[in-house]
């Protein structure tokens, strides 16, 4: 059976903290009384918790990491873009 690997890749995202400023296409939500990340590619709203990251691909693509897998996976690159 073969194994595989996954290629190295560079995200940039921002850290969630509802203490500080929101993160941009992170909103509160009146009906679920939480904060979600808006996606506007692709139409959706996923909730997002303390301390957990959000990804952002493009302006309208977003979607939310959870911080143990951030830890666990990414480490910072201290390139600018």
């Amino acid at each position: 059976m073969p194994f595989f690997v996954s290629k190295p890749k560079r995200i940039e995202a921002v850290q969630f903290n509802n203490n500080h400023d929101l993160p941009p296409g992170v909103e509160w939500d009146d009906t679920e009384y939480d904060y979600v990340v808006v996606n506007k590619l692709h139409n959706s709203r996923i909730k997002i918790f303390q301390d957990d990251w959000v990804r952002v691909d493009n302006p309208n693509d977003r979607y939310p990491i959870d911080k143990d897998y951030m830890e666990q996976n990414y480490m910072l690159d201290g390139r600018q873009k």
